[in-house]
């Protein structure tokens, strides 16, 4: 279904809980409350599996076994949690787990960190709430975004030694397969894949036949004197072959050859015959009568409306049910006949030929139903047939059949001549009837058939393209603008100044993080001294270095000499 169940988002919402107090304990490292919460965990995860089993002894071996699998997973969590406890947290935190050594697995886990919506951005809220700093929420920010620089600058240098690739040689024509046309081929794979899961090709579309017709035939301005319905319409005939049926359809009507017919996956014909008499006798008040013969005998337009309800087997609320309206325009010579008819009170019944006015075939659309429009040729010429009985109108209403011995075509329909073409071949009437044509449309459980029923699939394509478009274009470019901060001979040296930042933080030394984080900020505004900072051949000790470059007192590199040296220790 489209909703998710209540206990699940609120399942997920109670582990996302636990895991901002995990994340929170370790910031502050305390080991105490640490141990509380595990004792609690381990209590809490088996009586609930204990439970869910004792409730559950005759489920699905299925499920079962997913449950199984979640309780074995948390198992292990509950292990590695318990090794932490036993071993302490660690005196000083590394900015992140994977940026500790330069290699390619890491790099690949290191951005898929990054990749992850709302991750980076929810652990620095959480750890610049729970950290004792000076920096503000934006410089915090700022640091982690100038160290994921000097990170991926660091992994371009070593990406680029393992490549091995002399100066002046070409680039190696295996990179080039698995970078270059497997990235060709990812993009190709973005723009069209979801054009096959938005087409007709897609799991998620359905042949949506209908299973319940309603067919009413009025007056304008008046209820309906013909009232019909079919229920429990089969998928395909009962009597007759779907096959020969939508074959000979494509073959004896002309104007329907562009729908496609033949193609029995994308298609469903199904041919809804009505009963010959209305359902109910027609009863109209005496001052309605007057005013629709009034009507009748008054020279101007006037219409009569065939309104058709359809009910589809599945479909949102919305869509399940569907309804259409068929106008057709009374001739003078029409509105007189029925004028003579309807004035009549003897009981006698007359016959009263309309010229086109059935148009049988209905497009049975994804949102909603269509007529085959623009083509008359299509329409069936009928006859309404009323007689007036004491308790009203019983009405009838016939049409000239779809084929030449009924609505079921036979081998001897040979169509030499189509019918749409030469309509005269046709003699036979049949019962008021109704072509349905229904096209593959979104099925209303999957997820994708939902949001394709609720947006469209020109408005999921276009979002789904456009969005991971402007994601590859930030990422292609605008790199001149970073040439600076991307291509550095060697970024150790600053990689080691904002690792101090972090050191005195740690050691709780305020001041000195804040007079780090401020020669980082002065670092930084000034391109020249970045490349000398970055000079391949600086050679000299990162932390010699840094504390000789800081703009405050000898008192600042020797508070974090003592650090260093207490980080060591």
């Amino acid at each position: 279904g489209i909703n998710a169940e209540y206990m699940g988002v609120l399942m997920q919402l109670l582990l996302f809980i636990i895991m901002v107090v995990e994340r929170i304990l370790y910031l502050k490292r305390s080991s105490y409350m640490k141990l509380t919460l595990q004792w609690i965990l381990v209590i809490t995860y088996h009586v609930l599996f204990w439970g869910w089993t004792n409730d559950n002894q005759e489920a699905i071996p299925s499920r079962v076994r997913v449950v199984t699998f979640l309780f074995l997973l948390k198992a292990i969590y509950l292990i590695l949690s318990s090794l932490q406890i036993q071993r302490g947290y660690p005196s000083f935190r590394r900015h992140t787990a994977f940026v500790g050594r330069y290699s390619s697995a890491a790099n690949i886990i290191y951005m898929v960190f990054r990749a992850i919506p709302f991750a980076f951005e929810l652990r620095s809220l959480l750890d610049w709430s729970f950290t004792k700093t000076t920096l503000k929420m934006y410089y915090w920010l700022k640091l982690e975004d100038i160290y994921h620089e000097l990170y991926m600058a660091r992994c371009d240098i070593e990406d680029t030694k393992v490549t091995g690739r002399e100066k002046g040689k070409p680039y190696p024509e295996s990179i080039k397969w698995y970078t270059g046309v497997v990235g060709f081929f990812a993009l190709l794979f973005v723009i069209f894949f979801p054009l096959f899961i938005y087409s007709s090709f897609s799991p998620a579309l359905a042949l949506n036949s209908i299973s319940q017709l309603n067919a009413d035939v009025r007056f304008e301005n008046a209820p309906p004197f013909y009232a019909n319905s079919q229920e429990n319409i089969p998928e395909e005939p009962v009597t007759g072959d779907h096959s020969l049926t939508v074959s000979k359809l494509d073959k004896c009507y002309t104007y329907l050859q562009p729908l496609g017919l033949t193609s029995m996956d994308e298609k469903r014909v199904q041919i809804v015959e009505m009963n010959w008499d209305s359902s109910l006798i027609w009863t109209i008040s005496a001052g309605s009568l007057k005013q629709l013969l009034k009507r009748l005998n008054t020279t101007g337009p006037m219409n009569m409306y065939t309104d058709v309800n359809v009910r589809r087997r599945s479909g949102t609320i919305e869509t399940r049910s569907l309804d259409i309206e068929e106008v057709y325009k009374l001739s003078e010579d029409d509105k007189s006949l029925f004028y003579k008819l309807l004035s009549r009170d003897n009981g006698s019944g007359s016959n009263i030929w309309l010229e086109s006015f059935n148009n049988p075939v209905i497009l049975n659309k994804y949102d909603h139903l269509a007529l085959t429009k623009g083509y008359p040729n299509l329409t069936k010429d009928c006859v309404v047939n009323m007689k007036s009985t004491t308790a009203g109108f019983n009405t009838q209403v016939r049409c000239k059949c779809l084929f030449k011995n009924g609505n079921l075509p036979s081998e001897n329909d040979d169509c030499k001549v189509p019918y749409d073409t030469d309509p005269t071949q046709i003699k036979k009437e049949c019962p008021l009837y109704f072509v349905v044509i229904s096209e593959k449309m979104p099925r209303s459980e999957s997820s994708l058939g939902s949001l394709i029923q609720s947006f469209g699939i020109i408005a999921l394509y276009s979002t789904f393209v456009l969005t991971v478009g402007r994601i590859v274009k930030f990422a292609t470019t605008g790199m001149s603008n970073k040439v600076v901060l991307e291509d550095m001979q060697n970024p150790e040296k600053i990689m080691s100044l904002v690792e101090y930042i972090y050191l005195a933080r740690a050691e709780g030394d305020l001041m000195l993080e804040e007079e780090l984080y401020d020669e980082l900020i002065e670092l930084y505004r000034s391109p020249e001294t970045i490349r000398q900072w970055t000079s391949s051949t600086q050679h000299e000790d990162n932390l010699t270095a840094i504390s000789g470059s800081l703009s405050g007192s000898a008192m600042s590199a020797s508070r974090l000499e003592s650090s260093s040296s207490r980080l060591i220790k």
